[in-house]
């Protein structure tokens, strides 16, 4: 039992226009995070990690083992606030487990696999550095109706050249991506159908995606959304 480990701070994404149906009532507002080491090893981060030291020890003690998130409220003043906690693989598992590379952190999904499975492990280093950017979004359905998928970008690595979306590989390793590059999962292939709301494709970057002083999209993110987007009827 490595007892509880802590990630990086992440800045979610929800409700945001050009990437989540907002006409739907009850559709999946979740559209991302982002991963900045300059929120690593801050007052804010310290303050999470112990209120999640706290948490994590009161699920153990309940039987539960493996990855949960922890969403916050930050106040003006930096307090922060617990809203709710999810013992589960959230939506930025993936992300985590992008950025992750051998003797720099501690692998949390292969940690959740191993908690879940109930094996015996050892960790002999615990220190777990997020010393990097990243970024994943959700692009969900903008249709008010059900929508059969026709044509989706492969799985893969691409640039934009312009308004031009380019096809650089079939690799999907974030820590080899290049100034510009992207990665898309597919979420739907064609044929599938989606509802209003539903979710289409995530995209991976090192980019940095939000304003830190705004919390809003950089231009250069929202271009790269409509160009995806364009790609996928």
């Amino acid at each position: 039992n490595a007892g509880v480990v802590t990630g990086p701070l992440q800045r979610q994404l929800v409700r945001n226009p050009l990437l989540a149906n907002m006409r739907v009532p009850d559709g999946d507002k979740w559209c991302g995070a982002q991963i900045y080491a300059d929120d690593q090893n801050t007052e804010v981060h310290r303050q999470a990690t112990a209120a999640a030291q706290v948490v994590g020890e009161e699920l153990a003690q309940r039987g539960y083992r493996g990855i949960f998130g922890i969403d916050f409220l930050l106040a003006e003043d930096n307090t922060l606030y617990i809203i709710e906690t999810n013992p589960r693989i959230t939506g930025v598992t993936p992300l985590l487990a992008a950025l992750y590379e051998p003797e720099e952190a501690v692998p949390f999904y292969l940690l959740h696999i191993l908690a879940q499975g109930g094996y015996d492990y050892e960790i002999t280093d615990m220190t777990a550095t997020f010393e990097k950017d990243g970024a994943l979004l959700m692009l969900h359905s903008l249709e008010d109706t059900d929508m059969r998928v026709v044509t989706m970008p492969k799985s893969g690595t691409y640039r934009l050249e312009g308004d031009t979306l380019v096809r650089v590989s079939d690799a999907m390793d974030l820590s080899r991506l290049q100034p510009g590059e992207w990665i898309l999962q597919e979420y739907l292939p064609p044929g599938m159908v989606v509802k209003p709301g539903g979710r289409l494709a995530t995209l991976l970057t090192r980019a940095r995606t939000i304003d830190t002083d705004t919390d809003m999209l950089y231009n250069e993110t929202t271009n790269a959304i409509s160009v995806f987007r364009r790609s996928i009827t």
